[in-house]
């Protein structure tokens, strides 16, 4: 949110479209104080704030929902934080809640990505996917991104 405040703040900074995908680093869990990155309710506060500035300036939103994360091959592999696939649930919840409330166009980037295979062979480490996994994720939002255009043009 500070870096899109930022943006927001420059009359210059005019996107044909404001394509957001935010929520993996928010429920990153401290491994020492068991703390998350960012509660639930900030989480929910700056996505009303991102779809309210949207608005006012005027710039499509469309959201990305977060791609779903495995406890035991995220959390085997990183030592300094953790996530957890029930945190990544409330908040992919949260947000789906809070774009359809704001009328924002949802893609559908987890339910794609659970179709892809199995977990063990999508991941290249604890978050990241692989080569081929990314091809296909980026195919896939180019091409709702052209329907959404069409549909917009028509």
């Amino acid at each position: 949110l500070d870096y899109l405040t930022s943006l927001f703040a420059q009359k210059a900074f005019c996107p044909d479209l404001l394509l957001v995908n935010c929520g993996l680093h928010d429920i990153k869990t401290s491994t020492e104080t068991g703390a998350i990155q960012i509660p639930l309710e900030t989480y929910r506060r700056n996505l009303e704030t991102l779809v309210a500035r949207s608005r006012e300036r005027g710039m499509p939103l469309v959201w990305i929902r977060t791609t779903h994360s495995v406890d035991a091959i995220h959390n085997g592999r990183s030592l300094e934080f953790h996530r957890f696939s029930r945190d990544n649930d409330r908040y992919d919840a949260t947000a789906l809640e809070m774009m359809a409330a704001g009328g924002v166009p949802v893609i559908d980037l987890r339910t794609f990505t659970r179709t892809l295979g199995a977990d063990e062979e999508l991941f290249v480490d604890h978050v990241h996917f692989s080569e081929p996994v990314r091809q296909q994720q980026g195919a896939f939002i180019a091409g709702w991104l052209q329907g959404w255009r069409a549909a917009r043009n028509s």
